[in-house]
């Protein structure tokens, strides 16, 4: 019978953040309906920023260097 692998625990850095009391009442309300922690649901929104800055600089730095990719193009025709 194979060996279960087991998962690598992340090395875990504390951050602190400031933010707006309105801002930490919403999220400490949404991480309780979601039954999270809210250092879970921050964890989420920085993981889904990174991807999505990085997602968006790669395209840009693609654009910026001339790579290949494909043109969208649409033609019109009047009666």
């Amino acid at each position: 019978m194979p060996k279960a692998t087991t998962a690598k625990k992340a090395t875990i850095s504390k951050l602190s953040v400031s933010l707006p009391e309105a801002t930490r009442t919403r999220l400490e309300a949404l991480a309780l309906r979601m039954e999270l922690t809210t250092a879970e649901c921050v964890d989420q929104a920085i993981a889904e920023f990174i991807e999505s800055w990085e997602d968006h600089l790669r395209v840009v730095a693609a654009l910026a260097d001339d790579e290949a990719r494909p043109v969208l193009s649409a033609r019109v025709e009047h009666d």
